[in-house]
């Protein structure tokens, strides 16, 4: 746990149509790109990019940022963020 940057908890409705590789890459892309992001909008992300996937169940998405990746955002904004492919 030393290591992980954040966890995802979230109802069946994301994982119907996204594995949890797919959550992370989401997730940690827009840590990534943007330093200052709120948590509160890369869910609301997770959440459009499901529902246009074709998720019709239920959907809730909790994102925990964990020290790890508070000190990913920190050094990302000063290099000026980077996007995973």
């Amino acid at each position: 746990m030393d290591e992980d940057e954040f966890i995802v908890i979230a109802c069946d409705g994301i994982w119907d149509v996204i594995d949890s590789a797919g959550v992370v890459r989401y997730v940690r892309t827009r840590l990534q790109a943007d330093p200052l992001i709120d948590l509160n909008d890369i869910s609301k992300g997770l959440l459009d990019y499901c529902l246009g996937r074709g998720s019709k169940d239920n959907m809730t998405i909790i994102i925990v940022l964990f020290k790890n990746g508070v000190k990913l955002l920190r050094e990302e904004g000063k290099r000026g963020g980077c996007c995973l492919g």
